[in-house]
């Protein structure tokens, strides 16, 4: 049976006040009229179709859940006043001289942005190989606690390999018998 996320719900009010208290500290002095925060949040509602919605992918290394609405929010709010000199949308009409210069300040961070998204599924991989390995050394710690201590040394010394087997035997208690385990494993898989 499938599982559904729990609803959330926004108060319209108060995503008006947060993005008005963002966007307001941005330099508006070189846009005609200054801050208007109708055209600011409607420029933020464009802003959100780059990182993709029901209907459309997200742009490759722009997706929410790494952070790439706030990048996109800060790039505008930097050069809102400099490079941008004015609001992206106008009455639903883009600007799109101000929007390229938007996606070019974008595609100057992508790469960025890109390589710290493969850090991080780096990183969850190391941890996921790191938790399956801990519960596999659980088990096996599991199986082999009846064991007398004499019976895991000789097991240890007679079926690890490398370096590791002569170093990490699993003698005396159960914790010295994970750590011959884990150097056997290790072993095993030529980390040691």
């Amino acid at each position: 049976m499938p599982t559904t996320a729990p609803m959330r719900r926004v108060r319209i009010a108060t995503l008006r006040e947060y993005l008005a208290h963002e966007m307001r500290d941005a330099d508006w002095s070189g846009v005609r009229g200054g801050f208007d925060l109708e055209r600011a949040i409607d420029d933020f509602v464009f802003l959100c179709f780059f990182v993709g919605n029901d209907f459309l992918p997200p742009c490759p290394g722009l997706e929410i859940r790494e952070g790439a609405l706030e990048a996109m929010l800060l790039l505008y709010k930097l050069g809102v006043s400099s490079r941008l000199k004015g609001y992206l949308t106008n009455n639903g009409d883009v600007n799109f001289a101000r929007l390229g210069a938007l996606v070019g300040q974008i595609g100057r961070v992508e790469h960025a942005l890109l390589e710290a998204k493969v850090q991080t599924e780096h990183r969850e991989r190391r941890r996921a190989e790191h938790t399956e390995r801990q519960r596999q050394l659980e088990r096996l710690g599991r199986a082999e606690m009846g064991t007398p201590a004499d019976e895991r040394q000789m097991h240890c010394s007679q079926h690890g390999t490398g370096s590791a087997s002569g170093v990490i035997v699993g003698t005396g208690s159960a914790g010295g018998a994970v750590l011959g385990r884990a150097a056997r494993v290790l072993a095993r898989k030529g980390a040691l």
